[in-house]
């Protein structure tokens, strides 16, 4: 077994990585696994809500990362991909952040929260509980963004790329990016170009749906104006957005505006 995937000996999974080894069959230990992997996650939930961010010492991110370390163990060992994966990157930030090339934060605690989450109802589910399995991709993509120093993006954020145009002149335009000052839940947005035939192109994160956000913006400029796509797709020609899916004072309302 690769070192860096062997569980902690001494306990159970441990166990049954050598008993695989003989040949032995390794079903009979899940139990063990499912019961250690609880206790590590619980353990480390603990240490992430006691954290103290701008003050972590070394002993509790070497504990922290072992619990994440351990779970990744025994889910190698049994062949639990999913579990495996999550966990990976979670220990990858996590080295990070004891060794000191990243400072801990609080957008860190909150991620790897939510990654304990999801591996408990993974967990849940390889034991036979019912509902359907965590979707991980946004988890893994903001641990891996957090781990190469980048700014993960909140759980349902999008980045698209909103097109606007042709005008005539961008006097509509400082209404667009005041709308965002405006209303703070909507996201952000920024220029990507100073406007070519009369098209401006911005950049945008947002958790609006599409219709959500076009409606908002017809406020300074026609919804048939306005065109999106996801932020650095191939270069297809972006889909027109309804602007009247819903009333504007209903989604401004919704959005605390």
């Amino acid at each position: 077994m690769n070192d860096r995937l062997r569980p902690p000996a001494g306990t159970a999974v441990a166990a049954a990585a050598r008993s695989g080894e003989l040949g032995i069959e390794l079903g009979q230990f899940h139990a063990a696994f499912f019961e250690e992997a609880a206790e590590n996650l619980a353990q480390l939930e603990q240490l992430l809500l006691q954290l103290d961010v701008a003050g972590a010492d070394d002993e509790t991110l070497n504990a922290i990362f072992r619990c994440a370390h351990s779970v990744k163990g025994g889910a190698a060992t049994f062949g639990f991909a999913d579990v495996t994966e999550l966990t990976h990157q979670m220990e990858t930030l996590l080295d990070k952040l004891r060794r000191r090339e990243l400072a801990p934060s609080a957008a860190a605690v909150d991620l790897l929260l939510q990654a304990g989450d999801a591996l408990r109802a993974m967990l849940a589910r390889l034991q036979g509980g019912g509902g359907d399995p965590p979707d991980p991709r946004e988890l893994l993509a903001g641990l891996r963004a957090l781990a190469e120093g980048r700014a993960a993006a909140t759980p349902g954020e999008r980045l698209l790329e909103l097109t606007v145009g042709p005008l005539p002149d961008r006097g509509a335009l400082d209404g667009l990016v005041e709308l965002f000052s405006e209303i703070t839940d909507l996201g952000s947005i920024e220029p990507l170009d100073g406007g070519v035939d009369g098209l401006h192109r911005f950049k945008v994160r947002t958790g609006c749906s599409d219709s959500e956000l076009v409606d908002l913006c017809s406020f300074h400029i026609d919804g048939a104006l306005l065109r999106i796509a996801p932020f650095a797709a191939a270069p297809v020609a972006p889909r027109a957005m309804s602007p009247n899916i819903r009333s504007k004072k209903k989604t401004a309302a919704l959005l605390g505006g």
